[in-house]
Parts: structure tokens; C-alpha cells; sequence
């Protein structure tokens, strides 16, 4: 079961919603950065829990590329990026098996709905079918995904949701 966990922004280290409620008191509403851990073996990740405006995904991309961490995440070395597919895929199984349940409880309400209702970039651009690998990508369409399962290309020029993450090493 892929889990959810909230980044402790004093020690930088990935406690559970109770562990985060034990330690957090009254102030459970000051958590900045949420961990997901797929169940597959995949790298966990860690993404802020406040909403950035739309933009194009060359803007997205950068963005996301200069985004710095309100804190300390252990195991991140502060690289940031667009989420890949693979990535908007496990905040699905993660809102699936927690992931809401956290947001609401550290009052994220913004990303919570971002992540029900809205189509953000991933890092990938887009490649046509039949185009083998080394062939080159679209230079007008990159992959987005709306965290419901749905992942299709757009023109790069929309304005779409922009999430930035950081892997987590073990």
C-alpha cells in the first residue's frame, strides 16, 4: 500500500498522521511538505502542501526546477522537479490509502482539491506513437495528468497546475 506521510518541518523526518498529531499539538496546521512511499519499491518523494499558480510547462518546468524547500527533508538533496507520470500515478494510490485524510488534518484544502479536480504537467514530454525511442519528442505537446489515474499530452503552451517534488533516498 503505497503511504502518505507528513515532512516534520523542525526534524525534516517523515512521521505518520498520528505521530504527526502527537508531536505537532495545536500547531498540526504547520506541516509544509507531505511524503509519498509507493508500495512497488519505487522512490518516495516529497512535495510542498501549498498550490502554486498555472502556467505553461516550459514555465512550470522552471519553476519547479528553482523550487526550494521550506525545510529540511531528510534523505533529499533539495533538487526539485515537475512530477513524472509514474509519480502523479503514486499521489493517486496514495489518496487511496491516506493521503486525503493527511492533507485535511495539516489543512492543506487548496492542494486537496487541486489534487480531485485539476490537470498538472508532468516532466515528460510528450512522444508520438510509432516514434521509437531516440527519435526525437514532440516539440509542442508534454504529458500531464489529473491525479484521478488520467495522464494525456497538451500543448505546452496551456496553462496547467504545477507541482514540484524531491525524491527521497532511503
Amino acid at each position: 500500500m503505497t503511504k502518505s506521510y507528513v515532512v516534520n518541518p523542525k526534524t525534516g523526518e517523515l512521521l505518520t498522521a498520528q505521530e504527526w498529531k502527537d508531536t505537532a499539538g495545536d500547531n498540526v496546521k504547520c506541516a509544509q511538505m507531505v511524503a509519498i512511499v509507493p508500495d512497488d519499491g519505487s522512490p518516495a518523494f516529497a512535495m510542498p502542501v501549498q498550490t502554486f499558480e498555472r502556467m505553461s510547462w516550459h514555465d512550470a518546468m522552471k519553476f519547479a526546477g528553482e523550487y526550494k524547500a521550506p525545510h529540511e527533508v531528510k534523505g533529499s538533496d533539495g533538487v526539485f522537479s515537475l512530477p513524472s507520470r509514474k509519480q502523479a500515478l503514486d499521489i493517486r494510490a496514495a489518496r487511496e490509502n491516506g493521503l486525503e485524510q493527511l492533507l485535511k488534518l495539516v489543512g492543506a484544502d487548496g492542494l486537496l482539491s487541486e489534487l480531485r479536480s485539476r490537470y498538472g504537467w508532468t516532466c515528460e514530454k510528450y512522444r508520438p506513437c510509432g516514434l521509437a525511442e531516440g527519435d526525437g519528442y514532440s516539440a509542442t505537446d508534454a504529458w500531464y495528468c489529473n491525479y484521478n489515474g488520467f495522464c494525456a499530452a497538451a500543448n505546452v503552451r496551456y496553462a496547467l497546475a504545477v507541482r514540484a517534488v524531491t525524491l527521497l533516498k532511503p
